[in-house]
């Protein structure tokens, strides 16, 4: 066989795969933490270099069901190797480095298959030699942006990132937080972002942690909790001996120290603020950790953050988790539907016959004029409107798709209009399908038109044929889906209705359609 050939085989049906369905989604709201929908206030440990190795990685892994004993909700790790760690999670291009990358996804999905939270670091740049020299701002927001595609493309979703700890990076190397951020959205604003520059968090952030000043209307977590009487500093003197490369008096803590953390640790709560405990015995280095063992009461003889973990399941209890997301779905009221295209359950990325970069539909904001909080859009542009010989748009199911559980209150035959927005006539088109069924020119497949161009607009019509796109629905649940058919096109919503006479006019308005939890 080809070996060419049995290779990009190989990547079609990788990359065709289902990914990652998550059970829990973290999102903002008004100045508030939530978890599927449910308010909830962080409470977390720093592990800021549990992807050292594959051992540090399952260590945590294993404690993740202690800590939730405690009430322990929230983790945080870090792609670029913090202080001892020196591991570079980023390569030099600012792609991330598959070895790390794979540790932080089996974080990720052990988190979530738990109920709980990761906070993902990006840059650590100062006290490491993970960083790269070599980067410049565009470096530093391609590593930002590659590393929330990568995020968004597994659908990790219990999650929230931390662009620059401590804004190290913005006083070492002159990077601008606020286009971090930018860069993060950019690539999918459904995520979560924050700072902790020593100021107040960009309006763009959605967060600020640790260093960050509060500011009205965003959360605020210190993400790197610690004593405040610890000698000479609890990360200066009190843990530091240069040029010993690891820390001193790891995991050891005075009475006077432990009566201050966990009375700061009351204070935050009190506040409604996020705390997260770091630890020299959290994150020091081989051979003296990292440890995921909480250890014991802090003594000499017996060191650890055990005693913090009590106090705090004093205060707030063991964690328990919301419910998994079984009830992301969309429900059909009185004969209409309507559904949030970045809303979408399952995305499935994929290289088609005709094109040869990978497609996928991109999450963005660009476009004015949108429903919602964003909306999708088929990308790359390979199919471009000036260009010769221009591949053909996919006919058939082999293009990007996303997929929405959809509940189904009273049977029929619905209509279906989609709300798009085309550049021009080699990006005006998509398909729609009623529980993965795809029949060329039929149901919703092959709608064209969307004129006039670069604007948004309702349509249902078919390119072959005049009838409009319709599809049959029983009582019960389906799921709907959006095929990608030519590059470039925008997707807003997709409405179905039982009203022959309905004809779409503008956003429709959320009271309109009844979304149990949204993706």
């Amino acid at each position: 066989m080809n070996l060419k050939f049995l290779y990009f085989t190989l990547l079609i049906l990788f990359i065709s795969q289902n990914v990652f369905s998550t059970d829990y989604i973290f999102t903002v709201n008004n100045g508030r933490t939530y978890l599927n929908n449910k308010e909830i206030l962080i409470t977390g440990l720093r592990c800021s270099n549990a992807l050292i190795s594959e051992e540090t990685t399952n260590d945590l892994i294993a404690h993740l069901d202690e800590y939730k004993s405690y009430g322990v909700n929230t983790v945080s790790v870090f792609i670029m190797g913090s202080r001892y760690g020196n591991f570079k999670g980023y390569l030099e291009d600012a792609s991330l480095n598959p070895i790390y990358a794979n540790r932080l996804a089996k974080i990720i999905k052990a988190a979530d298959s738990k109920g709980m939270i990761v906070l993902v670091g990006c840059l650590y740049w100062g006290g490491s030699t993970a960083k790269w020299e070599s980067w410049t701002q565009n470096e530093a927001n391609k590593a930002i942006a590659k590393t929330v595609h990568w995020l968004s493309e597994n659908n990790f979703r219990n999650v929230f990132i931390d662009v620059d700890n401590e804004g190290m990076a913005k006083r070492g190397a002159g990077f601008d937080n606020a286009e971090l951020v930018r860069a993060a959205k950019a690539i999918d604003p459904t995520f979560f972002v924050a700072t902790n520059n020593k100021d107040f968090p960009p309006k763009e952030a959605d967060l600020a942690i640790h260093f960050s000043k509060q500011v009205k209307g965003k959360p605020y977590i210190d993400s790197e909790a610690t004593p405040s009487n610890a000698p000479g500093g609890y990360w200066g003197k009190y843990s530091k001996k240069p040029p010993l490369e690891n820390y001193i008096n790891i995991g050891v803590y005075s009475e006077e120290m432990k009566n201050n953390q966990i009375e700061l640790t009351r204070q935050h709560f009190d506040l409604g603020f996020g705390y997260m405990l770091a630890s020299t015995w959290l994150q020091c280095v081989a051979p003296n950790g990292p440890n995921a063992n909480p250890g014991g009461d802090g003594s000499l003889e017996n060191p650890g953050v055990r005693w913090w973990l009590e106090a705090l399941k004093g205060l707030v209890g063991p964690y328990n988790p919301p419910p998994k997301n079984v009830l992301g779905y969309y429900e059909e009221k009185d004969g209409i539907l309507c559904l949030e295209a970045e809303s979408f359950q399952k995305k499935y990325s994929r290289k088609h016959e005709y094109h040869m970069p990978i497609h996928e539909w991109k999450v963005e904001k660009e476009k004015i004029g949108f429903s919602g909080e964003a909306y999708v859009a088929n990308f790359p542009d390979h199919r471009c409107e000036t260009c010769e010989k221009a591949p053909h748009s996919p006919r058939d199911g082999s293009g990007p798709e996303l997929v929405w559980k959809v509940k189904i209150n009273k049977a029929g035959i619905y209509n279906i209009w989609v709300r798009g927005y085309s550049i021009g006539g080699e990006s005006n088109g998509c398909h729609i399908v009623a529980d993965d069924n795809f029949v060329k020119n039929a149901g919703g497949t092959n709608m064209s038109g969307f004129r006039p161009h670069k604007q948004w607009v309702w349509e249902n019509k078919h390119k072959e044929s005049s009838k409009p796109p319709k599809i049959e629905l029983s009582k019960g649940t389906h799921t709907i889906h959006l095929f990608g058919r030519d590059d470039g096109f925008r997707c807003d919503q997709i409405l179905l209705t039982l009203d022959e006479e309905f004809i779409p006019e503008g956003k429709m308005e959320e009271s309109k359609f009844v979304p149990v939890l949204k993706f």
